[in-house]
Parts: structure tokens; C-alpha cells; sequence
């Protein structure tokens, strides 16, 4: 049973990496995105008992720590403040394998990444690098997958007139 601490620490090591990508991806900060995934992994050991099919933890966590870096977003939104001081790598294997055609270096895609708001990076990201599907990715950010898809070619669209130039 996924309530015995011991089994959701094994549960969470499955996903921590998942977890700690996926906030750098929303919040392009490496403190932030920390704190995050820590933040996230206290709440769902106390929620434990909302989860009532144990199957589906990653789905659940994942979906969490997504309104979490919402949350985050939106104070960054207020403050006005957001730091591009702090990017890091975001995919590390991913964006290490150049499979554009385009001869796109490595730090040249991150800024394109970056260049893109933060739902489109974050869509792009896990669709391309994490290879989540649009109605795992429309349940996580709380959208129709229909707008997903959209949202996802404007973005495409967008790395790819970035690419030309």
C-alpha cells in the first residue's frame, strides 16, 4: 500500500527526475524548480489518501506539482519579476542529440525554448523531450486537449521561424 512511507518513497524516486524537469520547463529557474518539486512532494505525502488508484501516482503527482509552478507563475506575474539569469539545462540528453535537420547547436534550441511563453515551452517540452500525449498534458495544465494541439503548433511554428532565422 502506497501509504506505508517506505513505498512512497520508492514511488517518488520513480519519478523525482520527471518532476524536478518539469518544473525547470515551467519555471526556467533552478532554486525555484527546487523548491517546487519539495514543496510537491510534501503535499502529496500528506494527501496520500486522496489517491485512490495507486497506478496512477505519477499522473497524480505530476498534476500537483503542475498547479504548483502555476502558482509560481502567476507571483512571478505580479512581481514582475523574471529571472533568466538562472536557466539551466533543460533536457539533458534531449536537447544533447541534435534530431532537427537544422544543425541547431544545443544552447541555440535552449533559447528558442526560452523565447516561447511559459505554456507553450512547457507543452513543447513535454510532448517533444518527456513524450507525454496532448490528453495527458491537457489534464495536467487543466485545458481541452483540442487547445493543446493548438497551442502546441503555434508553437511549433514559432521554433520553427526562429530556426530560420
Amino acid at each position: 500500500m502506497i501509504r506505508d512511507a517506505d513505498v512512497f518513497t520508492k514511488r517518488y524516486a520513480e519519478v523525482a527526475k520527471d518532476l524536478y524537469r518539469l518544473a525547470l520547463y515551467f519555471l526556467k529557474n533552478k532554486e525555484d524548480a527546487e523548491d517546487m518539486v519539495s514543496e510537491t512532494v510534501l503535499d502529496a505525502y500528506r494527501q496520500i489518501e486522496s489517491l485512490r488508484d495507486e497506478s496512477l501516482f505519477k499522473n497524480w503527482i505530476v498534476k500537483i506539482l503542475t498547479n504548483k509552478c502555476r502558482m509560481k507563475l502567476k507571483e512571478y506575474a505580479l512581481s514582475k519579476e523574471e529571472s533568466y539569469e538562472n536557466v539551466v539545462e533543460l533536457a539533458d540528453a534531449s536537447l544533447q542529440r541534435d534530431k532537427s535537420g537544422y544543425g541547431v547547436e544545443k544552447f541555440e534550441l535552449k533559447e528558442m525554448l526560452m523565447r516561447l511563453g511559459n505554456e507553450e515551452r512547457f507543452i513543447i517540452c513535454l510532448s517533444v523531450f518527456e513524450g507525454y500525449k496532448g490528453d495527458e498534458i491537457a489534464e495536467y495544465l487543466g485545458l481541452k486537449p483540442s487547445t493543446v494541439r493548438s497551442k502546441k503548433q503555434r508553437a511549433l511554428a514559432k521554433l520553427a521561424e526562429y530556426v530560420k532565422e
